[in-house]
């Protein structure tokens, strides 16, 4: 699928995002751009590596024509972002049969119930578009007809999924 520029996948850890991009070409893994770039950096308290997202935000991206797949992209200079969002106990229980610790696992259902990457996207008007990734569904199709239609603003903060208001649900 040919994109107009380049289209961040975003969304809490567990959402389904490496999943959904198996099937579409010219994704690049965020954590490879941040490499690419030098934006990335052993955390030895977590052990893990840490992305710088004031250098992550500095990579100019004009003229790309790519998925940038990873839980920060939305942090990036894409033009577009598809948000996964996921019920929180099946992300609950995603995490949990990823052998994520239950510190790990409370941090990231936490961040969902609380709006996810929303959080951080008050002000942006880059185009979006929001799915429930909680059941399967054909989210290829959705998204060529996105591209297709030149990726409309279809959702903004006050359209996101608020698991808040619908706790019993999942509870």
């Amino acid at each position: 699928m040919q994109v107009p520029f380049s289209i961040g996948v975003t969304g809490t850890p567990g959402v389904g995002k490496t999943t959904l991009v198996k099937d579409l070409t010219n994704v690049i893994p965020l954590t490879q751009l941040a490499k690419n770039h030098e934006c990335i950096e052993f955390n030895p308290r977590d052990t893990a590596d840490v992305i710088d997202c004031d250098k992550l935000s500095k990579i100019d991206l004009a003229g790309d024509q790519n998925f940038i797949e990873g839980h920060l992209s939305h942090w990036s200079q894409v033009g577009g972002l598809i948000i996964l969002r996921c019920r929180p106990d099946i992300l609950e229980a995603r995490l949990t049969k990823r052998g994520y610790s239950r510190d790990k696992i409370r941090e990231n259902v936490d961040y969902e119930i609380l709006g996810g990457v929303w959080q951080d996207l008050h002000d942006d008007i880059r185009p979006k578009i929001e799915f429930d990734t909680s059941q399967s569904g054909d989210f290829l199709a959705k998204i060529s007809s996105w591209v297709q239609q030149g990726c409309p603003h279809m959702v903004g903060v006050s359209d996101a999924r608020d698991w808040m208001s619908c706790a019993d649900l999942w509870n």
